[in-house]
């Protein structure tokens, strides 16, 4: 991929709611870009053992830490995996769980795993199925785990949780799909989440709209938290509201703010979305100002494929800058989306890309479609025209073929707080490269009407050149 000079929509701006060296890729050549990352040799996270959406945590010392989701109901894996790295992800240890997180003789589990590291040194892992989002924590970096801790659940169904640490307090947020997103909260680092409250009701109050899943939360300057969703159009393909759509149009990017330690939520609009939103997990930042900034995939109207946008707001939401499309693949797809920012104005969003026709979730890729964990990054994300630029962070190929769900939902970047630099943890699928890529080619077993068919491991590739983002 070249670099590119991300494309503004014509709106205004809205006001307030698995082991192979991976070559070193040169600078970007559009203009006015900056000079593009290089990344380094990428690790197997684990060549034997399959999972995919992998999120990532950096603690202050560099400790690395993945978690990933293995499939619900899955006999060989009961409950989510967790890896920690003590080199800087050159090597990777799985850290046993104990007995799975949920119905602990049942072994019901790993639908969807987070992680949070708040600053006592605790490692919170939270893992999910339909009927409960548990947590368990660990005082002696992932050696072993306080015994389960209940969280949400108490009206199935739910879905997709994510957490964030702020010192030693712990949000977590998750999905009920009848009621809305709720939000608990730790002050002991993990060990107990007393707080609870209804951050979105599910439908608004006209009763026009309604929230779809959430996407990650953030935090402010001043401590405020901030967290990402969708909106859809009430009743459009979901007559009764019982179940959230994964995507519809038209659509809003929307993020919610709490000044009071997530007891009470304002909205503010982000974006108008024309095109379906296919991925329903758009993706929020924040840099070390207090700057927000908004990531999301969004089909075209022509179903054609997909493509990633961008948004930032220097107000803490009160503003926000009209859309530009950043993914830079006129025919292509792009989706699974994820954003981190470091010094202001530097932000990093990590995504699969393919330049290949493609119709994501509306129709289907070609055979021979090749997607790449793809990143396009800015330098300049505070100013009044931010120019990306658009690379592969590692020339292998994630996935061929019409991609789907097929790696679920999304992949995660971080700056290492170590060396400014960027770390990148995706899947990949990939199966018709060199045998020493550490592809699974027998898919684990799965059980069980809400199975996920495990995949590849998750991969993690580490910036060893190029600018900084810390």
């Amino acid at each position: 991929m070249s670099g590119v000079r991300a494309i503004p929509r014509a709106i205004p701006i809205v006001l307030a709611a698995t082991l192979v060296a991976v070559l070193f890729l040169g600078p970007a050549t559009g203009v006015g870009a900056p000079s593009a990352p290089v990344f380094g040799q990428r690790t197997v996270v684990d060549p034997t053992r399959s999972g995919t959406e992998p999120s990532l945590r950096i603690a202050p010392d560099g400790t690395v830490y993945v978690a990933a989701p293995c499939g619900l109901d899955n006999s060989a894996c009961k409950s989510g995996l967790l890896w920690r790295s003590d080199d800087h992800g050159r090597t990777f240890q799985l850290k046993d769980m104990g007995l799975p997180l949920y119905l602990r003789g049942a072994g019901v589990g790993s639908g969807d795993s987070e992680l949070a590291l708040p600053a006592n040194g605790n490692v919170v892992y939270a893992d999910l199925w339909a009927g409960e989002v548990s947590v368990s924590t660990s005082m002696d970096r992932g050696e072993s785990f306080l015994v389960t801790n209940p969280v949400g659940g108490a009206v199935p169904v739910v879905d997709r949780q994510w957490m964030e640490a702020d010192g030693d307090t712990v949000y977590l947020a998750f999905q009920q799909l009848e009621s809305g997103v709720y939000v608990v909260k730790s002050t002991d680092g993990g060990v107990t989440f007393p707080f609870v409250s209804l951050a979105l009701p599910r439908v608004s109050s006209d009763g026009l709209w309604h929230v779809g899943i959430e996407g990650n939360l953030a935090l402010g300057a001043s401590h405020e938290v901030y967290m990402v969703y969708p909106m859809f159009r009430t009743g459009l393909d979901d007559p009764t509201n019982t179940l959230v759509p994964l995507f519809n149009t038209p659509a809003r990017i929307m993020v919610a703010k709490s000044v009071d330690g997530g007891l009470t939520w304002t909205s503010s609009l982000v974006a108008q979305v024309p095109g379906p939103v296919n991925n329903h997990f758009p993706a929020l930042a924040t840099d070390s100002a207090g700057n927000l900034y908004v990531a999301w995939s969004e089909s075209r109207a022509d179903g054609s494929g997909a493509d990633i946008w961008f948004s930032r707001s220097l107000d803490g939401g009160q503003t926000w800058l009209a859309p530009l499309e950043v993914s830079a693949s006129p025919q292509g797809d792009a989706h699974e989306v994820w954003i981190v920012a470091g010094a202001p104005g530097k932000v990093a969003i990590a995504y699969y890309g393919t330049d290949a026709a493609a119709s994501h979730r509306t129709g289907s890729a070609s055979d021979d479609a090749l997607y790449y964990a793809r990143l396009a990054y800015s330098l300049d994300a505070t100013s009044a025209t931010p120019a990306f630029s658009v690379m592969d962070a590692d020339p292998a190929p994630v996935h061929q073929g019409d991609l789907g769900r097929s790696l679920f939902d999304f992949v995660t970047v971080r700056v290492d707080p170590t060396t400014g630099r960027l770390a990148y943890v995706y899947a990949s699928d990939y199966q018709t490269g060199p045998s020493d890529y550490g592809i699974l080619t027998t898919p684990l077993p799965v059980l069980g009407p809400f199975a996920y068919i495990p995949l590849a491991p998750a991969v993690y590739a580490v910036q060893t050149d190029g600018p900084t983002f810390g």
